[in-house]
């Protein structure tokens, strides 16, 4: 079960202390409500939340959020992305934080949230061989068991796993 106390922010004015136990409140409040089995990954861990809210009050030089909006959310946005290079399950992340922040800690209405960026994760392609390049594979490898087990694996579309455990059953028989 997640637990979260109050989180001691260093120089930290005291409404941003309340600010920030209001965060772990709500986020407390919202697990005990939900019936749903599937819970979103604040419930899990709500540490994390509490970070990104406190790294974007931070960034803004301790500025309370009621008194920022859009501009100033993209800006530190836009800082994870370029200047820290935070991939970007981080960011989205980063992100859910700041819409919880706003939209039910601080009751917040966000229309400016939908025209801020959102990171896309590179589609990545598999590597397939030509046919000219498996030949010159198949005729490197020796006469042998290796290579008749690589042509078996690409004839067939077998996985190694698969390969060797029909060759260790037929082994055994």
């Amino acid at each position: 079960m997640c637990r979260a106390g109050p989180v001691a922010t260093a120089n930290a004015s005291p409404p941003i202390q309340l600010l920030m136990d209001s965060l772990i409140t709500t986020q407390t409040t919202l697990r005990r409500q939900s019936s749903k089995p599937a819970l979103p990954k604040i419930f899990c861990r709500p540490d994390s939340y509490v970070f990104w809210c406190r790294a974007f009050i931070r960034w803004h030089g301790l500025r309370h959020p009621a008194e920022m909006a859009g501009p100033e959310v993209e800006a530190f946005l836009s800082y994870l992305a370029a200047e820290r290079g935070l991939a970007p399950s981080s960011h989205r992340q980063a992100l859910s934080a700041l819409l919880f922040l706003y939209g039910k800690v601080l009751g917040v209405s966000l229309p400016w949230m939908t025209e801020i960026g959102r990171p896309q994760t590179p589609r990545r392609l598999p590597v397939v061989l030509s046919v000219e390049e498996v030949v010159a594979l198949f005729t490197q490898m020796d006469e042998g068991v290796h290579r008749l087990l690589a042509r078996l694996l690409y004839g067939t579309g077998l996985r190694i796993s698969e390969a060797l455990h029909r060759s260790y059953r037929a082994a055994r028989a």
